[in-house]
């Protein structure tokens, strides 16, 4: 047996819950992206932050937890992205992103994004120091490898080993990803509806910014629920 699958067994005997409900919120996030005969600018972004989420709880289960947050940093990016592009379809940066032409990545695509959304509910979300923006900077320390950030920090070993303080990073980082990306999806998209079992996100009063994540929500009109 080789050590990514004894961390899986070990993850799931003991974390079975939590990987149950990352896997009920990733259900979820599939039947919000949309409908695939009728595409908006965000229905391709949420199928990659889709795959970016499955990627994650599959790495967490593996003990791979920095490779896991990593994959939420591009969820995040992919999201405000493509929320701007629903709101600002013919933007050059948009398009010239779109077709590869050139780069548009987090920061560039949150600024031009407040600028249109600013006045408008929620708008506010999208300030530099706002949850979205804030999170965004702490996922980047685990893309770089930062100080106190490697795999071999986490796991305090040379690994992979289930390590308690990996899973739980991991696992507040996935629900506060998820819940950023509902708000910006419902900025985006104003007829959009949060899945039932998702709006349990905006229960968790522990969870980094909740106050104000759900300032965003009831703007959102609790995201038309």
């Amino acid at each position: 047996m080789d050590l990514p699958d004894d961390v899986a067994i070990t993850t799931s005997d003991h974390y079975g819950s939590k990987l149950r409900l990352l896997n009920n919120l990733w259900g979820d996030w599939v039947k919000a992206v949309g409908d695939i005969s009728n595409q908006d600018e965000l229905f391709s972004c949420m199928l990659d932050a889709l795959e970016c989420f499955q990627c994650s709880t599959f790495n967490l289960t593996h003990g791979y937890y920095r490779s896991a947050i990593a994959s939420l940093r591009t969820a995040i990016e992919a999201i405000v992205i493509g929320t701007f592009g629903n709101l600002a379809p013919t933007n050059k940066k948009y398009v010239d992103w779109k077709t590869g032409a050139s780069e548009f990545t987090f920061t560039p695509a949150r600024q031009a994004l407040l600028e249109l959304v600013r006045l408008k509910p929620a708008g506010w979300l999208l300030e530099k120091d706002k949850p979205p923006a804030q999170t965004y900077r702490q996922l980047c320390r685990f893309t770089y490898s930062r100080s106190d950030t490697t795999d071999g920090d986490l796991w305090e070993s040379n690994g992979p080993i289930c390590s308690h303080k990996g899973v739980k990073l991991t696992f507040d980082s996935s629900l506060q990803i998820y819940t950023i990306c509902y708000l910006l999806v419902g900025i985006g998209r104003p007829g959009f509806i949060l899945p039932a079992d998702s709006r349990v996100l905006f229960r968790l009063k522990w969870l980094d910014g909740h106050a104000q994540l759900s300032k965003a929500f009831h703007e959102l009109g609790e995201l038309r629920g």
